[in-house]
């Protein structure tokens, strides 16, 4: 794991990479928020968690230590799991309804999340980029 800090937040991601880019996504937010409001945007962290999210401990112990916004981000990892789980269950639901043998089915639910994961891998820091400002906004 990874820890990268500038004067307002923290980021900490599987690597130093992944957090420099967290942090530098979350700055137009904050920027923007100080000009809206006229006020200091709260400190804020963002933690790079598994699927489940992180633990309400994690997230408290953080609270405590001054940053007044935590933003649980899931990992590529964790986006790419959930992403072939519901592309295997409707792709499969699906194909069950056309009539397809467990072969025929397995060959099509492959390529189907081989997809999916080539997207996801050309769409991720751009997806971050835009969506992590985005949700720091909400908290």
């Amino acid at each position: 794991m990874a820890c990268v800090a500038n004067a307002h937040g923290v980021a900490v991601a599987s690597s130093e990479t992944d957090a420099v880019a967290l942090l530098s996504a979350a700055e137009p937010a904050r920027l923007e928020f100080e000009k809206a409001f006229a006020v200091p945007a709260a400190h804020y962290a963002i933690i790079l968690a598994g699927k489940y999210g992180i633990a309400a401990t994690t997230e408290a112990a953080v609270q405590q230590a001054g940053f007044g916004a935590t933003l649980a981000w899931l990992s590529q990892e964790a986006k790419i799991a959930q992403a072939e789980a519901s592309v295997r269950r409707i792709v499969e639901e699906k194909l069950i309804a056309a009539g397809l043998g467990d072969k025929e089915r397995e060959a099509a639910i492959a390529s189907a999340i081989a997809q999916v994961r080539q997207q996801m891998a050309d769409a991720n820091s751009a997806l971050d980029a835009a969506a992590v400002p985005h949700e720091l906004g909400h908290k």
